[in-house]
């Protein structure tokens, strides 16, 4: 399992495609956190997305779907 927090922030374009191919490349369970919804996390492959939201001080999680198109299409 990996873990990334707020990568593309942190990341140049060239580097976060590195990064990309290379969890594309391997069979890893990952984990993005970021604070804001990201253009470039929809497109990756079967990519699941979830909203974490505070709602009267309870954590509310729903599922957003995203479409399926292949990294490359992005980078």
């Amino acid at each position: 399992m990996v873990l990334l927090d707020d990568v593309v922030s942190e990341l140049d374009e060239r580097n976060r495609g590195v990064v990309f191919s290379f969890l594309q490349a391997h069979a890893f369970q990952v984990f993005i956190t970021d604070v804001e919804e990201r253009f470039l996390y929809r497109h990756l492959e079967a990519f699941t997305s979830f909203q974490v939201s505070q709602v009267n001080g309870q954590a509310e999680l729903r599922h957003t779907p995203a479409p399926q198109r292949a990294l490359s299409d992005v980078c």
